[in-house]
């Protein structure tokens, strides 16, 4: 009867019999109670490392971006410091500059975006069209501004100080911007 078990191309019906006994085998073996905290377990282990892997990836990204923001601020530093004896560095200096700004604008940009009142109004194409288009109303007003402010202070053309009116435009963009980055960083 042994042999007959082990093969189980012998007979359909034993075969059968082979895999019920089987079945209660691993059943008394086994209870249910024991396999399903087995399942449980193996479920929450999977659980856990999917959220460990989320949680690795926005650390690293965090890590990425106070990098970013260390490095622009060391170029800002590079490219508004004192002038130098060397006419190539100084020729660098105002690329360096725009970089920086650049840098810091992506930073600012990224953070932003992370935000959960951001994520949802991003989803939809026309938000992103009025958004980018007050954005760039705001700016082209900073920049009227910034010169009127220069023009009356010095009494000349504010094209002569590009620099300052950088910084005014900048200024001035995020003085009236920073109620909605206040509502931001609450949300």
């Amino acid at each position: 009867m042994r042999k007959l078990i082990q093969n189980p191309s012998t007979n359909l019906w034993l075969s059968l019999i082979q895999v019920i006994m089987l079945t209660i085998d691993i059943r008394v073996r086994n209870p249910p109670s024991r396999l399903s905290k087995i399942y449980e377990m193996l479920f929450f282990f999977i659980k856990r490392e999917s959220e460990d892997k989320k949680y690795n990836e926005q650390w690293n990204s965090s890590v990425a971006l106070n990098i970013l923001a260390i490095i622009a601020i060391l170029i800002f530093i590079f490219s508004t410091s004192n002038s130098s004896g060397s006419e190539f560095i100084e020729t660098l200096k105002l690329p360096a500059y725009i970089i920086s700004i650049m840098l810091s604008t992506i930073w600012i940009g990224i953070n932003i975006e992370r935000t959960l009142i951001f994520k949802e109004l991003w989803r939809f194409k026309t938000a992103k069209i009025i958004l980018s288009l007050s954005f760039t109303g705001l700016i082209v007003y900073c920049t009227a501004e910034a010169s009127a402010i220069i023009n009356d202070v010095f009494n000349i053309d504010p094209s002569f100080f590009p620099f300052t009116r950088s910084f005014l435009v900048a200024y001035l963009f995020f003085k009236k911007i920073s109620i909605l980055v206040y509502l931001l960083a609450i949300g």
